[in-house]
């Protein structure tokens, strides 16, 4: 039991997060994505909020809609990893620059 309790607060934690973030990265407004889902945008600002949580199914949808993997929606920081990602670019990138004018 202590287990699936464990698994559903990591599910709680990442979930609202991750579809504000997604829907913001794909300039999708709540009322846009509530009515791909047939929604009310204010289901939208429960999934949001993490007052409520969408069923299989709409993580499917949300998924596809996305790009994405269901369980990295349900399962990953997708803000954190993006903005590392972005950083370590950045830091990549000024390197090459770096090396470029150097010879």
């Amino acid at each position: 039991m202590a287990r699936k309790k464990v698994e559903r607060e990591r599910y709680i934690l990442y979930l609202p997060n991750n579809i504000y973030f997604l829907r913001k990265e794909h300039k999708i407004k709540q009322e846009d994505l509530a009515n791909r889902l047939g929604y009310n945008p204010s289901t939208i600002a429960n999934w949001e909020a993490g007052r409520r949580t969408p069923d299989p199914f709409d993580l499917y949808e949300m998924s596809k809609l996305f790009g994405i993997d269901i369980d990295d929606l349900v399962s990953k920081d997708l803000e954190a990893e993006y903005y590392e990602i972005k950083k370590y670019s950045k830091k990549y990138r000024k390197e090459v620059e770096e090396k470029i004018e150097n010879t």
